[in-house]
């Protein structure tokens, strides 16, 4: 259709179009025919010439779309309040590449500015783009992604899919949607987007769940392969959740109360507290602040890269099945502090024996305690007949008081990552044991290792439980 024509035919032509000679090319000379018969009266020949007409109208709305208004226009156009420079600040910190998290303050505008008008204003720039919208249902998702579409369609943009859980532009090439909406419990596996956003994808499950924050955490793995710009927006919830473990690896924007005063006067902080909305709540959700103590008593515990050389007292939490722990640790005092150096396996705690003699010769141990709750007096005898001067006790008082009980002292509790010519194993049963230790929350399923030092400090009187 490129190919040049004959001269004949581009002098034909040109006497009843003159402007042709300027680009005299075979489908020039078509599309000039078409409409000369439209002129003409041919119902045919206006029809397509109308439908040519449509296409390059499509290509301009597809090409030229992103120069039209700015971003204050554009959230104006839509119904939204022109956004302040903060907010501004905050979308275009979203968008500037990579994984970025925003945590602000409540009624700051996140999902407004961001997740609506500034992934609707991405699309409005250059309607290839793509968005997967995250957030904890789908309904919610949903709703944001129908307010998308409202907002391209508030400035002049048509949609060809045009629906609560997807969106795209009409004339736009490609099976690939510009908006779609996802929950946190759907498969991450999909095809590739240019940004996926995650609105509120931590909320107060994950305060009470332990499960909700590993499910979260693993979800966010996976979101990985989906885009290489991830967006996301919430205020923490939890010390252990899924902001605090990205934000010292990822690039982080905070707007606590206060960074916008023009939207604090709608904020009556005063009247929440006198309503009686907790001061923790009002911490996290407008200060962005949680007390770690809140959930782990253990929180700020210090670790230590030494253990005293003299004799060690040494206790075992056994397990009964490998569903539990077996927890070994010694312990020893230096100065006014408590050094334990401690050792959780995953297994019964007769399969534990080896390790129990290497603990014991390593960290010259001379007494021992052993909770024997649910063994009886065996794995004393056992012990004994290894040399090992061991005594088994019977614990009657509530084990979370006990722990609670404990955690008062964490200043003066030190974890020892000292492990002298330790298996690898060993190692690995030592981090174990601190890392249970420091995570430890009252909600927790595995506790052996708090419990262990809980139960070693009251049978060394050094908590009392009365």
């Amino acid at each position: 259709m490129a190919m040049k024509p004959s001269d004949d035919v581009t002098i034909k032509f040109a006497q009843a179009i003159p402007a042709i000679l300027d680009s005299p090319s075979v489908k020039t000379m078509v599309v000039a025919g078409i409409t000369l018969r439209a002129m003409k009266g041919d119902v045919n020949a206006f029809y397509a010439v109308k439908e040519l007409i449509d296409d390059v109208e499509k290509d301009s709305v597809t090409t030229t779309q992103g120069a039209k208004v700015d971003f204050d226009t554009f959230c104006y156009n839509a119904g939204y309040f022109k956004p302040f420079p903060q907010q501004k600040e905050f979308v275009d910190f979203a968008f500037s590449g990579a994984t970025k998290l925003v945590l602000a303050s409540r009624k700051y505008g996140k999902t407004d500015y961001i997740t609506i008008c500034g992934a609707a204003y991405e699309i409005y720039k250059n309607t290839k783009r793509t968005f997967l919208i995250i957030s904890k249902t789908r309904d919610k998702a949903a709703s944001i992604v129908s307010e998308i579409g409202n907002v391209l369609k508030a400035n002049g943009t048509e949609l060809a899919i045009d629906s609560t859980r997807r969106i795209k532009i009409k004339g736009v090439i490609g099976k690939q949607e510009n908006a779609k909406a996802w929950s946190v419990r759907m498969s991450p596996k999909m095809n590739h987007v240019d940004f996926v956003i995650c609105d509120d994808i931590v909320d107060i499950k994950d305060q009470y769940s332990q499960k909700e924050r590993e499910y979260i955490e693993n979800y966010y793995d996976a979101m990985s392969g989906m885009s290489e710009n991830i967006i996301i927006l919430g205020q923490p919830v939890h010390a252990k959740d899924l902001y605090s473990k990205i934000a010292p690896l990822v690039k982080v924007m905070m707007l606590p109360y206060g960074s916008i005063p023009e939207l604090d006067k709608a904020i009556n902080l005063e009247a929440k507290r006198a309503a009686g909305i907790s001061e923790t709540f009002i911490q996290k959700n407008y200060f962005l602040k949680v007390d770690e103590s809140e959930t782990c008593p253990f929180a700020g515990i210090e670790t230590v890269d030494f253990y005293p050389s003299e004799g060690s007292f040494m206790w075992i939490d056994g397990a009964d099945t490998g569903e539990d722990d077996t927890t070994i640790a010694c312990y020893s005092a230096n100065f006014e502090n408590l050094i334990c150096v401690g050792f959780s396996f995953r297994r019964a705690w007769y399969e534990c024996e080896d390790a129990i003699k290497a603990i014991w010769q390593m960290f010259a141990a001379k007494k021992g305690g052993f909770e024997i709750n649910k063994f009886g007096r065996q794995p004393i005898i056992i012990l004994r007949k290894e040399n090992l001067d061991f005594v088994g006790v019977n614990t009657t008082v509530n084990k979370k008081a006990k722990i609670q009980n404990a955690a008062t002292f964490k200043k003066n509790i030190k974890l020892s990552t000292k492990v002298s010519n330790g298996s690898a194993s060993l190692i690995e049963a030592n981090k174990r044991f601190n890392k249970q230790v420091k995570e430890y929350e009252y909600i927790m399923k595995h506790d052996d290792a708090p419990d262990n030092i809980a139960s070693a400090m009251l049978h060394l009187g050094l908590i009392k439980m009365e």
